[in-house]
């Protein structure tokens, strides 16, 4: 800010003094001559020293490939644009990732109808543009995140944004050869310029200076930064770690939920059981009592049967004693005769 301040005060000075100059000695043609050129500095003079909010609502209504050239105005101008084109990215990230979400709710779930739906040729031509961005990002991110540089490439952006706009809206789509042709070129060939030209400067800028997050002061040698990244690291190891515990309650929390359903299940079946062994119990009392009923029974039939073995035989005693009883009565019957003959004679 301070630098940016000197500078605009020598450009007041310079015309300020261009202007006495020119009204004191100079001819009338060359007054003629400067006068266009001190308006138009006064104006990008104006323009340099409004706010950084204003300069950002000015500038989101032209492109980002222009907004990546006016980086060369000032600083000031290189550090508005460069917040422009890293939310930029940001955007382009949020954007797709909500088309994409949009266009999958409208897909069939069943991956054999999907690739027969009207709507495939889209869902491919998204793919492909995640590919590039992911490879962007790859290159990117990480010094993005140092705060090292921004997103240089803002053509990149603009025809990302009009392919995915051509995608969302358009009827008839363009073959996706035609359309992906513009944007892989210009992502291929920013991805090399940055990593032959651009990242060598950076690793040597990173030696001598830390993340501005942190601080903002000249780091007297490259240990600091060294320790720096590998807390990074370790912070991300953390983070991942505590991610996989967190995955790992979650699942001993459902197996402690199906554990207590289960034992429900166990205490409903243990009653179940404990009310069979009750009616097994009572059956076999019943049983028992049957099989008493039963010896019982079987005894008076015993008894029964030894009655019925002894009654032939004391009707067999019964009829010699009445034959006997019937030769006396046929005997006195015959003397009987006898004597009343005897007496029918004498008469």
């Amino acid at each position: 800010m301070s630098e940016d301040r000197v500078w605009r005060n020598k450009t007041y000075s310079s015309m300020h003094r261009s202007s006495t100059s020119s009204s004191g000695c100079a001819p009338d043609a060359d007054c003629a001559k400067r006068q266009p050129d001190e308006a138009e500095e006064l104006k990008v003079c104006r323009i340099v020293a409004l706010p950084d909010m204003i300069l950002r609502q000015i500038l989101q209504h032209t492109t980002y490939e222009h907004i990546s050239e006016l980086r060369l105005v000032c600083r000031h101008f290189n550090r508005v644009c460069q917040d422009l084109l890293s939310h930029g990215s940001r955007q382009l990230n949020r954007y797709h990732a909500k088309c994409f979400k949009s266009l999958k709710a409208q897909l069939p779930k069943r991956e054999s109808e999907r690739r027969e739906h009207p709507l495939a040729k889209r869902c491919d031509i998204l793919s492909a543009v995640e590919t590039r961005l992911s490879l962007l990002s790859m290159t990117y991110s990480k010094y993005m995140d140092l705060q090292l540089c921004c997103f240089i490439p803002g053509k990149v952006i603009d025809e990302a944004f009009a392919v995915l706009r051509h995608v969302q809206h358009a009827k008839d789509l363009l073959p996706m050869s035609e359309l992906l042709k513009e944007l892989r070129d210009i992502s291929s060939m920013a991805i090399e310029h940055f990593d032959e030209e651009i990242v060598p400067t950076l690793k040597k800028k990173r030696v001598f200076q830390g993340p501005p997050s942190l601080s903002g002061e000249v780091l007297p040698s490259n240990n600091i930064f060294k320790q720096i990244m590998e807390l990074k690291t370790s912070l991300k190891k953390r983070d991942n770690f505590t991610a996989a515990l967190s995955r790992k309650i979650n699942t001993c929390v459902a197996h402690r939920k199906l554990i207590a359903e289960q034992g429900q299940k166990i205490l409903q079946q243990e009653q179940v059981i404990t009310e069979l062994r009750n009616k097994v119990s009572e059956q076999c009392q019943s049983l028992v009592s049957q099989e008493r009923r039963l010896a019982l029974l079987e005894e008076r039939v015993n008894r029964y049967t030894v009655n019925f073995d002894l009654l032939p035989e004391v009707a067999i005693g019964a009829g010699s004693v009445k034959r006997k009883e019937a030769s006396r009565d046929e005997g006195e019957g015959a003397g009987f005769v006898e004597i009343v003959s005897k007496k029918a004679r004498k008469t």
